[in-house]
């Protein structure tokens, strides 16, 4: 675990025992680059942070399923909705469909 602290516009990251190493990985590649490592940390967290406010929203809409606040609907009503007739399939059509996904 890291421990991370946010003031005004400085960030501040603690390194644990176990989390030395990526933070001579960061040390070293910051010299590579000939870069400030916290402009490493920005991008990193720049390219990041799309994917986690999706990720985010997304465990928001579970929550808000479980809790029973979103409205689902099964195959059969969506297709009554729209019109959509379902087509009967026989046995052998169903298992055919089986074998072809197996």
């Amino acid at each position: 675990m890291c421990y991370i602290w946010l003031m005004a516009d400085t960030l501040t990251i603690r390194w644990t025992a176990d989390q030395q190493g990526l933070a001579e990985r960061l040390d070293r590649v910051a010299k590579s680059f000939k870069r400030p490592k916290a402009d490493l940390i920005r991008e990193s967290i720049a390219e990041k942070m799309d994917e986690w406010e999706y990720e985010a929203d997304i465990l928001d809409e579970v929550a808000a399923y479980r809790r029973g606040e979103i409205r689902t609907y099964t195959t059969e009503e969506i297709c009554a909705m729209h019109g959509i007739e379902i087509p009967e399939l026989t046995e052998a059509e169903k298992q055919e469909i089986l074998d072809s996904i197996e």
